[in-house]
């Protein structure tokens, strides 16, 4: 983050484009696909979930197994799927709305997982006009619906239960320093405090390099059993980056990045790694997500605790233009273009930062924007400064939910042009439009002891 004061400080975020050690010097220019002659391309509305033609083959080229099948009657049980889209032999449909349109089941490799199909959608944003009303001094939608959770433990594994309250603050009824600025943005003049408190941030995930030893990316805890990060943080070939599980391990439970912290730290091991299929490393970074899957599931303490996914309620609650999530991670202090120095800081960083309108997203860059994607950051006529810069990639940016006492991760940290740039904004995976994959993903790779 860099404030406009002597002493910039700067928290996370998207090493992708700056030049840096990662890409030997050379100035980073944002993946582009050469242009074609138009042509005008029917979209499917809503999702698609009224498709009804004959593909049956998925965009990795896969060909769907049928619907019938035994195998994939005991992945699609229990789903909560929409009884009007008819699962007609191994076409591509969309019975269970998932965000990322038609899929179906394949068989990859003599293991059965799922995969999206190439069809366009229509622009659909999550966001929309709804009552309103004012709690607290601040503006939100009326929820109305009781907390449930997303995923079953048996696949997912142990957290959501009590899932973004941190044991050294919610659960003993605190308050960090600088929370409640965040939440009354609208009227509160943020005293930014640079350095995160100790186990303020519980979920927070260092992503480190085996060999050679080197921090990575940032990385977020969701259960006792998976880890979030960006998918680019994995998989980036312009940069030869193609990381296996061999590659990397988590680091949790740190406020301090350079050293050992004995007694508090522990690090863990990796054995699956799963990229959204749909990630597009090559125009735009659309579906930037990646989970993982640890060896052995953690055990959590006062500062190893996992963040909690929105549902679709909390989103449209939380996700409303000018208010501020906080994002945190050990990134460069300030935009460096001399790949030997790397600004990096010893001490978890954090900032607060205000989601931007799509409208101005969208016109704030060439690169195409979608709506797997949101920014945020400072209007150039804002009084405030401030932003996420090179290194960590990867990391949350998480939102309070007041009714609830708990926090949740809205975004991961994924692109940006430069670092606190007038006109330019950080953007971010739509978390809450990811988490019917999660969901796919999390069941398939678990639930082989059902079959």
């Amino acid at each position: 983050m860099m404030e406009p004061t002597s002493k910039p400080a700067a928290v996370l975020l998207l090493f992708l484009l700056h030049s840096c050690v990662a890409n030997h010097g050379e100035d980073f220019v944002p993946p582009t696909v050469a242009t074609k002659p138009h042509k005008p391309i029917l979209c499917l509305p809503n999702y698609g979930i009224e498709y009804n033609g004959d593909l049956s083959v998925t965009i990795g080229g896969h060909t769907c197994l049928p619907w019938s099948l035994p195998e994939v009657k005991t992945l699609s049980r229990d789903k909560e799927f929409i009884s009007e889209v008819q699962l007609q032999t191994n076409k591509c449909r969309n019975p269970d709305g998932d965000y990322e349109g038609p899929w179906c089941y394949v068989r990859i490799a003599g293991n059965i997982t799922m995969d999206y199909c190439d069809l366009q959608l229509c622009d659909a944003p999550l966001l929309g006009p709804e009552q309103t009303t004012v709690t607290e001094g601040r503006e939100r939608s009326v929820l109305g619906q009781a907390r449930k959770n997303l995923f079953s433990p048996r696949t997912f594994g142990q957290g959501e239960d009590d899932c973004g309250q941190r044991p050294l603050f919610e659960k003993k009824n605190k308050t960090d320093a600088n929370e409640a600025c965040m939440l009354f943005s609208r009227w509160c003049r943020i005293i930014q405090d640079d350095d995160a408190e100790v186990a303020s941030a519980p979920w927070q995930v260092m992503l480190y390099r085996r060999s050679p030893q080197e921090f990575l990316c940032g990385a977020s805890l969701i259960s006792d059993q998976w880890i979030l990060t960006a998918a680019h943080c994995i998989l980036y070939p312009p940069w030869n980056k193609n990381f296996t599980v061999s590659d990397i391990l988590g680091r949790l439970g740190k406020h301090r990045s350079t050293m050992f912290e004995r007694g508090i730290e522990k690090i863990v091991a990796i054995d699956e790694i799963i990229v959204h299929p749909k990630y597009n490393w090559k125009e735009n970074l659309n579906c930037d997500i990646a989970l993982l899957h640890m060896r052995r599931p953690v055990t959590f303490t006062d500062k190893i605790h996992p963040i909690c996914l929105p549902s679709k309620p909390v989103a449209k609650f939380l996700m409303s233009e000018g208010f501020k999530g906080r994002v945190t991670g050990w990134g460069s202090l300030k935009e460096s273009w001399n790949p030997a120095v790397r600004n990096l800081t010893s001490v978890l960083q954090q900032i607060h930062l205000p989601i931007v309108d799509q409208n101005i997203c969208r016109s704030s860059t060439s690169v195409k924007i979608t709506d797997n994607m949101f920014c945020a950051g400072y209007k150039p006529d804002d009084n405030h400064r401030g932003d996420a810069c090179e290194g960590d990639s990867g990391g949350p940016f998480v939102m309070k939910y007041p009714a609830e006492n708990r926090w949740y991760q809205i975004g991961i940290v994924s692109w940006s042009e430069g670092c606190d740039r007038d006109g330019k904004y950080g953007f971010y995976t739509h978390l809450f439009r990811m988490t019917k994959w999660i969901g796919k993903v999390i069941e398939k790779m678990r639930g082989s002891d059902d079959e």
